[in-house]
């Protein structure tokens, strides 16, 4: 299914990719221990709402909303991690917070060429510059309100 999926059903690339990371629940953490269909894959991974037993749909979008790359990973994996693999054919891409590394961004630069647009971190406050259009990987979670950038407090 997956090799189908990746040869089959990748959207135009435009060049310009957009990046984010979503969870997709396994079982409730009461049950994790007598859980046994993923126990070899889903691990417990954190989110801001406390810890689940889950996978990670990691998904790269083009500008014109059409899917370039995913990849799943367990739960517990870093969002920065599956970053080369999944940029390949790019030359740049944009992310959220959860992407912000210099380190990463030099290294992709260097190594691939490619750019990673994320906000920038100053003195614990994230500086944000507005886009004036919805985060594409957006419409593919229901729940996530319109991307713009503002200046706001982080916890990082």
């Amino acid at each position: 299914m997956a090799i189908y999926l990746h040869t089959q059903c990748r959207g135009l690339n435009t060049g310009i990719g957009f990046i984010d990371a979503t969870f997709i629940k396994v079982c409730h953490n009461k049950r994790v221990n007598r859980h046994k269909a993923c126990k070899d894959s889903a691990r417990r991974g954190k989110i801001s709402t406390g810890r689940l037993y889950e996978f990670k749909l990691h998904l790269v979008v083009s500008d014109i909303r059409e899917i370039l790359s995913f990849q799943l990973t367990p739960g517990n994996v870093d969002d920065r991690e599956p970053i080369p693999y999944l940029i390949r054919e790019l030359s740049e891409f944009f992310g959220d917070k959860g992407y912000v590394s210099q380190k990463l961004a030099e290294k992709l630069l260097k190594e691939n060429n490619v750019q990673l647009m994320t906000t920038l971190m100053v003195k614990h406050y994230v500086v944000k510059a507005t886009f004036p259009f919805r985060f594409p990987v957006n419409d593919f979670w229901q729940d996530t309100p319109p991307w713009y950038w503002d200046t706001v407090r982080s916890s990082h």
